[in-house]
């Protein structure tokens, strides 16, 4: 059997990414962009000297090299604090403040440039470098923004950002399962941790997301709940309402509220019943 490079894994690890979808080109791309035009149009000394296409071009100038280098940056961290498996917000913010560091020569030149290009010398302005205070106030600006896109990135579009549960997942994990014959349905590929079929106990959809209930936690991730629960056909479950999808084996019992059935779940999870499917619900327990 010919063997495989480790490279490609390696760079996959470096840059975080496994395959592009609109998620990836949202935080890389999207992101910087819309800060980019925020702050050309919110800095009216900028916009005054170089007008709206000069102060967009600026910001969008500042804004893309620097998110990149905290992406990479922050990827650094990772693997060098491995050991030691810090958290997900510490990793974050060692990342973006030594990227405010690493680019302030960057950031220095970018404004010496501006000044050149747009800003007359006989108005006695001449580029200046980052003082302290400046400095200072710009990572802390620059942090508030990363630690919070990253979060909502991770949190709630299912792209997980810097948490070595997502990585430890993201690498190796797919091959091992399918060589044991464990297969992973598409839906789960997309979670922060690895999740195999035989963990979900409930599913649930929220417009165009699907969350997935395991014993521990759950997980909110991109996908129609009419695929997810196709995808998860092998397994002994019931859909019981047009939103929800229950593990039989994991329903405690059949409850009836004012003006509506539920499934209680093992966890404590309730489930509502919809009239068509109370009859299936009574007939699993029945069963069991």
């Amino acid at each position: 059997m010919a063997s495989v490079s480790p490279i490609r894994p390696n760079l996959r690890l470096l840059l975080h990414l496994k395959r592009l979808d609109w998620r990836h080109w949202a935080f890389f791309l999207g992101v910087p962009a819309l800060v980019a035009v925020y702050a050309a149009v919110n800095n009216w000394t900028v916009l005054e000297a170089a007008g709206i296409g000069g102060s967009v071009l600026f910001y969008l100038a500042h804004a893309f090299l620097p998110w990149w280098t905290s992406c990479l940056v922050t990827r650094g961290w990772m693997e060098v604090l491995r050991r030691w498996q810090p958290p997900q917000l510490l990793l974050l913010l060692l990342g973006t403040v030594t990227a405010c560091l690493l680019i302030v020569p960057y950031t220095n030149w970018l404004t010496s440039v501006f000044q050149t290009l747009w800003i007359n010398p006989s108005d006695g302005h001449s580029p200046q470098p980052f003082t302290l205070a400046e400095l200072t106030s710009y990572a802390i600006r620059a942090s508030v923004i990363w630690i919070i896109v990253n979060l909502l990135f991770d949190r709630y579009f299912g792209l997980p950002r810097y948490r070595y549960e997502a990585t430890d997942s993201e690498v190796g994990n797919r091959r091992a399962l399918a060589a044991a014959g464990i297969r992973i349905p598409r839906f789960l590929e997309r979670l922060p941790a690895r999740v195999t079929a035989d963990e979900v106990i409930a599913l649930k959809a929220e417009q165009h997301y699907v969350r997935v209930y395991t014993a521990k936690r759950d997980y909110l991730t991109l996908s129609r709940f009419s695929d997810a629960v196709k995808e998860l056909d092998s397994q002994p479950g019931l859909q019981v309402h047009r939103s929800y999808w229950v593990r039989t084996a994991n329903i405690k019992s059949l409850l009836r509220k004012p003006k509506k059935w539920v499934v209680e779940m093992e966890t404590g999870l309730q489930a509502p019943v919809s009239g068509p499917y109370r009859a299936l619900v009574q007939q699993a327990l029945g069963e069991r």
